[in-house]
């Protein structure tokens, strides 16, 4: 079951769901997220059956970002997502983003993941598409699962 407006604040008041909300981005069925920061791929990364290398980056803090035509860069959110082990997150691009030309590259919030989301975009455009930090990209919906054990994950805090 999908977490309707009352029960997700209800979770925000009492098991702090969400950290840094703006209470306007509370949806009748899920939370809008906002920009933070971008991430520009400097080294790829490297995923083997035995393990991962990430790939290294350059964090940048602007008022406006600029993504250039096909470029892909990873970006945190301004919320902290603190999911409880009876819910699992689902992250689905807003419309807009799809609208003017740029791709979300999303994954499963498992239950108890901790931390700022970190999220892909692609500029599938020949076009530079602007970004204004703070902006809302993208949205959450929550669904109960059975309660089980909690995300441990190498990733946990929003690591990129």
């Amino acid at each position: 079951m999908i977490l309707n407006k009352e029960e997700i604040i209800e979770r925000i008041n009492k098991q702090s769901l969400i950290e840094n909300i703006s209470k306007e981005s509370i949806q009748p069925a899920g939370v809008d997220l906002r920009l933070d920061k971008i991430y520009r791929i400097k080294k790829s990364g490297e995923l083997y059956i035995s393990g991962r290398k990430p790939p290294e980056v350059k964090e940048e803090v602007s008022k406006i970002y600029k993504i250039n035509p096909n470029e892909y860069c990873l970006c945190s959110t301004v919320e902290i997502i603190n999911m409880p082990r009876d819910l699992v997150g689902i992250i689905l691009p807003r419309s807009t983003l799809f609208r003017i030309g740029l791709s979300l590259r999303t994954a499963l919030i498992d239950p108890g993941y901790k931390g700022r989301l970190i999220l892909g975009l692609k500029n599938e455009t020949s076009h530079e598409i602007k970004l204004e930090r703070f902006s809302r990209i993208c949205q959450v919906i929550f669904i109960k699962t059975k309660i089980t054990e909690g995300y441990s994950g190498q990733y946990q805090g929003g690591i990129i």
